[in-house]
């Protein structure tokens, strides 16, 4: 018989990582206070309900039998008569056969091989440059257009990569930008077969016990896999299976059984080569490596990623990179070394006229541009219909032959609209020096290994000493805005006790906060605390 006691014995005996993916697969309640509390949770009639309803077919058919299997007794279901009696007797279960599992991996392999590279594609391009978000913080239009077109896939599928990628912090958002992260950049190092063998594992990581179980013995099919799941749930494992074959982790509603090696096998190894084109295109046969990518980056811009890729050298991406410093003869010396095909003369005549126009035309940064260039080129620049959005002026007491001009919009609005109508515009601070756009990463914090309501129930806690002084504080006050149980340590003289409460408020060196297990409103002196638990990112 199933009782709340031998429910709590069972959580005692788990280890940290066991208990922590059974209190996430049975949605415990993060205000919990104790793992008794945990056990009567678990054992009320609606969280069986809900328990059952993320099951398997295969799974019910096994308790219906009074069998169990290993899926079952990792989540805490064994056959009894009370579980049985909560799944209805008319309904069919037909688990799924094994004879239909597919045996030719070939078509898991292409989709993983495809997933990776075009996710690898889409976080490079935001390393490369990040994406512009909307006063709501969504990308712009024209981003969703360039970035899908840049992949060769239609925008709703390179949304769903940025959903992704956001997913797994290999992009953060970055003030007004969507940025490549470290650990996105860290991951682009990786062999493709790593970056597949590496998103796998973190794909693997996070899954509840029941969504592992359902993709272990799931169908395409979510309502036949999962006979009992209402409709939020069926909608939940749909977005799960969707996510997992986008990413090629899944084929026909399984977890693939394709390897690395494999996925080694059917990537083209890196190259650090292309073939330079007359017409300014560099042509990459095969999937970069990660520096030769970079290094293309710095002085061309990118048409097409994927397992080849394009690029072309533009006099705008040319100017980007003299501003870093590189010299036309440095960059020629770095194409010589990158291209299989020489440099053709077209491309050395666009590198020396590039030089010979740099910083020509200079706006000068700020939330007003000013333009300084000679009187002729601000002669054109005046009478050139495309640029009336940014509406160019002579100052007052100006003279035209002086080239200066001005702009009420900001030197960013000006830049861009320039460098559109192929004028050699250069960005420059106030001292006329080149600015030059830093590579922008987000720095992303690493996953903690155990939730905050797991490191309670068991007292992992940090130890207060080993901290800064104003640390406590400053944490209990986040956990006060949160919401969210903690569960103390206090000394007092040889004594030592443990409370879990919700803090209210921290003030005079104290916490005030109500004890979940005496259900009582408590003040402990902030000295008093010697280990804290249960903090959100401690």
């Amino acid at each position: 018989m199933r009782t709340a006691a031998i429910i709590e014995a069972w959580l005692q005996e788990l280890s940290d990582s066991d208990l922590d993916a059974v209190l996430r697969d049975w949605q415990v309640p993060q205000d919990t206070a104790t793992l008794a509390a945990a056990a009567k949770w678990m054992n009320e009639p609606a969280a069986l309900d809900r328990m059952l309803s993320r099951t398997t077919a295969t799974d019910l058919a096994a308790l219906t039998s009074g069998d169990g299997t290993p899926a079952l007794a990792a989540r805490g279901l064994h056959p009894d008569d009370a579980l049985r009696a909560r799944i209805p007797a008319s309904l069919e279960l037909h688990a799924p056969d094994a004879s239909e599992q597919r045996e030719d991996t070939s078509p898991a392999v292409d989709a993983a091989a495809m997933s990776v590279m075009r996710l690898s594609g889409a976080v490079s391009s935001m390393a490369d440059q990040p994406v512009r978000l909307s006063g709501r913080g969504i990308p712009l239009a024209a981003e969703l257009r360039f970035r899908s077109s840049e992949l060769g896939i239609e925008i709703a599928e390179w949304e769903r990569l940025l959903a992704a990628a956001l997913h797994y912090r290999f992009i953060a958002p970055l003030d007004r930008e969507l940025c490549a992260s470290d650990t996105g950049v860290a991951w682009l190092d990786l062999a493709p077969q790593q970056r597949w063998e590496a998103l796998r594992e973190l794909f693997l990581a996070e899954l509840s016990l029941s969504e592992r179980a359902f993709l272990d013995q799931g169908t395409p099919s979510v309502e036949q896999t999962l006979p009992l799941a209402d409709a939020a749930t069926l909608e939940q494992f749909r977005a799960l299976l969707e996510r997992a074959t986008l990413l090629g982790l899944a084929l026909d509603g399984r977890i693939t059984a394709v390897s690395p090696e494999q996925i080694a096998q059917h990537i083209p190894a890196p190259i650090d080569y292309v073939y330079l084109q007359p017409d300014q295109t560099l042509v990459a046969p095969g999937p970069l490596s990660h520096s030769a990518a970079r290094d293309i980056a710095e002085m061309a811009v990118s048409e097409a990623r994927g397992m080849a890729s394009t690029w072309r050298l533009t006099p705008a991406s040319l100017h980007s990179a003299m501003a870093r410093g590189s010299t036309a003869e440095e960059l020629l010396e770095r194409l010589h070394r990158l291209s299989q095909t020489g440099v053709p003369q077209p491309v050395e005549y666009l590198l020396r006229d590039a030089e010979r126009r740099f910083g020509a035309v200079q706006v000068t940064e700020g939330e007003t541009a000013t333009v300084r260039t000679d009187g002729d080129t601000a002669k054109r620049l005046l009478v050139d219909r495309a640029l009336t959005a940014i509406e160019l002026r002579v100052p007052t007491g100006r003279a035209i032959e002086e080239g200066v001009l001005h702009s009420a919009s900001s030197s960013d609005v000006v830049l861009d609209k320039l460098v559109e109508e192929r004028y050699p515009a250069l960005l420059v601070d106030a001292e006329g020096a080149p600015v030059v756009s830093e590579r922008r990463i987000a720095t992303v914090s690493g996953r903690a290994p155990l939730s905050n309501l797991t490191e309670r129930l068991r007292g992992l806690g940090v130890e207060v000493s080993s901290m800064q002084p104003d640390w406590l504080q400053a944490q209990l006050i986040a956990a006060v805005k949160s919401k969210m149980p903690v569960r103390v340590t206090v000394a007092s003289g040889t004594q030592v006790q443990h409370a879990t409460l919700v803090p209210l408020s921290v003030s005079n060196g104290r916490l005030r906060g109500r004890d979940l297990e005496r259900d009582l409103e408590r003040t402990l002196p902030l000295r008093a605390i010697v280990e804290v638990a249960g903090l959100q990112n401690a």
